[in-house]
């Protein structure tokens, strides 16, 4: 298989938040300039496809372009909230929720940052029907200590998501 964010196909738009950003959402990212690895020419390639999302955010290899080169250049913030206003725009891909669960994860510090990846699993499951995702939710929750209660109403969901449409 080639590089999973190649293989990702268009879907339907979503109603956009983008242009909604605030200058002040934008200066806050800017703690995160990762310019020590970001190359000037990767930092202009970034504000030319910022550009273009804000005039047409219904345009999917720009988001994903935009998402990996913001991941190269170390952006984290920045990153995490191209990949909530892709999200808003498409369904992501299961190659696309991994990757930012699994960057998600490796950040997790807090409990707030738990309670935020859980609620990532929650958006990435309902977003995409994906075994291997429920199996990691299932994995994420018994380690983060969920009750016995907990785990039940998961399996159950991820039933009554997959049910006979599951073949792996």
């Amino acid at each position: 298989m080639g590089d999973p964010m190649e293989e990702d196909q268009p879907a339907p738009p979503r109603p956009s938040k983008l242009d909604s950003k605030s200058s002040e959402s934008d200066s806050e990212s800017d703690d995160d300039l990762g310019t020590e690895t970001a190359s000037r020419e990767d930092l202009e390639r970034l504000m030319s496809i910022e550009s273009s999302l804000k005039q047409d955010v219904r345009q999917y290899d720009q988001h994903v372009e935009y998402l990996s080169l913001l991941k190269q250049c170390k952006l984290r913030e920045r990153l995490r909230e191209a990949r909530e206003a892709f999200s808003e725009e498409f369904p992501l891909s299961e190659s696309l929720w991994k990757e930012w669960l699994a960057d998600e994860l490796s950040q997790v510090e807090s409990e707030d940052d738990l309670e935020r990846v859980a609620q990532l699993y929650e958006q990435a499951v309902g977003d995409y029907l994906s075994t291997s995702i429920w199996l990691d939710y299932f994995k994420f929750s018994e380690a983060s200590g969920a009750s016995a209660e907990r785990m039940s109403e998961l399996f159950e969901q991820a039933l009554q998501a997959g049910g006979a449409h599951l073949t792996e």
